[in-house]
C-alpha cells in the first residue's frame, strides 16, 4: 500500500481495531485479528475517538470535521454512518455531546466559552481521576511564531457541573505547572492570535483537499513519494 501520513489514531474499547486518518481526511480501519486494512469513511475528518460502553464493548467510532460536524460510525459493518451534529462554526470554546450508543443518537450537553484569548485546541483529554479537561492549544516553529508555543487551560465540572474555565493559578500545579509547559506563564495574545489564524488557514486548506477524488489523491501520493526517491 502507498504511504500515508497519519493525522489521528484510535483505538477501539476492546482492542480489536485501530482506526487513523490521514491527511486527506480519510479514516483507515485495521482489524487486528488478521491485520486486514480498509478504508471506512471518507470526509473532513481532523480528530477521531471510538465511545463504548460495558453493553457495547468494541463501541462506536466518532469523527470530528473541520466543517464543525460530529458524527458517529459502526466501523464493523464497513463505516456504517449511523448518526451527526453540526455545530456552530467560528464558535470560541468547548461543545460537550453525550452519545445513546444503543439509540444511535448524539446531543449537546453543554456549552462552555473561553473568554478573554485566541484559543483553538488542538488536542483535549479528560481526566478520569478529577473530571478535569485539560486542553493544549500548540504551535510549531514558523514564520508567525519562530519560537514555537504551547497554552494549556483546565475546565472543571465537567460531569457534575457547572463548568468553567479554571484560572491559571487554580489548575492543579498552578503556575510552577504552567512554566513548566508553557516555558512561561502568560502567552502574548498577539502569539495566540496568529496560531489561531494558522490554525483556520489549515483547515481551508483541509477543505479544499476534501474535494479532491480518489485519483487526484493518489496521483499526490506517488508524486510526493517520487521526490522523495530522487533526494
Amino acid at each position: 500500500s502507498s504511504e500515508k501520513r497519519v493525522s489521528a489514531v484510535a483505538i477501539s474499547g476492546n482492542d480489536s481495531h485501530v482506526c487513523y486518518a490521514d491527511k486527506f481526511g480519510v479514516v483507515w480501519v485495521v482489524e487486528l485479528d488478521g491485520i486486514s486494512e480498509g478504508k471506512v469513511l471518507q470526509g473532513f475528518v481532523t480528530c477521531i475517538a471510538f465511545v463504548w460502553n460495558p453493553e457495547l464493548p468494541q463501541g462506536y467510532l466518532m469523527s470530528g470535521s473541520g466543517d464543525s460536524t460530529v458524527r458517529l460510525w459502526d466501523v464493523t459493518y464497513l463505516g456504517l454512518f449511523l448518526t451527526h451534529v453540526k455545530l456552530v462554526q467560528c464558535f470560541q470554546g468547548i461543545v460537550l455531546l453525550s452519545s445513546d450508543l444503543s439509540a444511535h443518537t448524539l446531543s449537546i450537553t453543554n456549552v462552555i466559552k473561553i473568554p478573554g484569548e485566541s484559543f483553538i485546541p488542538t488536542s483535549i483529554s479528560l481526566s478520569t481521576s478529577t473530571t478535569l479537561l485539560w486542553m493544549v492549544s500548540g504551535a510549531s516553529n514558523g514564520s508567525n511564531h519562530p519560537a514555537g508555543y504551547s497554552r494549556v487551560r483546565v475546565i472543571s465540572g465537567i460531569e457534575t457541573g457547572p463548568s468553567s474555565v479554571l484560572e491559571d493559578e487554580l489548575i492543579p500545579g498552578g503556575t510552577k505547572l504552567l512554566e513548566k509547559l508553557q516555558g512561561k506563564v502568560s502567552v502574548e495574545e498577539s502569539v495566540m492570535s496568529a496560531a489561531a489564524e494558522a490554525v483556520r488557514a489549515a483547515m481551508s486548506s483541509l477543505l479544499m483537499k476534501k474535494q479532491y477524488s480518489d485519483e487526484k489523491r493518489e496521483f499526490r501520493k506517488r508524486s510526493r513519494n517520487d521526490k522523495k526517491t530522487t533526494h
